[in-house]
């Protein structure tokens, strides 16, 4: 079930409108690498996706965090749930194991964030060798706090195949 939704739902946080179907190529621990072809600039490209979970009252909803590294070798860590809207104007915060609190202010848009730059590139760091996180956000119906945990299992394997991957295709994000 955790990689079925990913299947379906998981390239909808970073894929351009026009976009074929995402290819599994590899994965490790929890993460994926999956690549897909942009129709518009006809070009491949990549992301590292995982699953998160938090309880929605009503049962246990999905999240998706990708990971994605850009031309100028920044990074790029997505955040999108799959059933509710993200309050726009309330901070994020991600926290990998015992350390300090990621925040992320507003305005974001409703169906995804990402923290970009300097930002990514220290979470991105910090996931290499971490074992879990948790991202709280609000969800824009009456302002419901959640907490998304996801593991970093297998983070390490698979962010190293995927810029193996990328650069060995010259690959990267635009």
């Amino acid at each position: 079930m955790r990689f079925a939704l990913l299947a379906v739902a998981g390239w909808l946080l970073v894929l351009p409108a026009a976009a074929e179907t995402p290819t599994f190529l590899e994965s490790a621990g929890d993460w994926q690498l999956r690549c897909w072809t942009d129709a518009t600039a006809k070009s491949e490209q990549c992301n590292l996706f995982t699953v998160g979970q938090y309880d929605a009252g009503a049962g246990t909803t999905e999240v998706l965090i990708g990971v994605a590294e850009t031309a100028t070798n920044d990074f790029l860590v997505l955040f999108g749930p799959t059933d509710e809207l993200i309050d726009r104007f309330a901070p994020l915060m991600l926290r990998v194991d015992r350390r300090p609190e990621h925040v992320l202010h507003g305005p974001h848009n409703l169906d995804r964030a990402s923290w970009h730059g300097a930002a990514a590139d220290k979470l991105v760091h910090e996931f290499i060798g971490g074992r879990a996180a948790v991202i709280r956000f609000a969800a824009a119906q009456a302002g419901r706090a959640r907490a998304v945990h996801f593991s970093l299992m297998g983070f390490t394997k698979a962010f190293n195949l995927y810029r193996r991957y990328i650069r060995d295709r010259q690959l990267l994000a635009r």
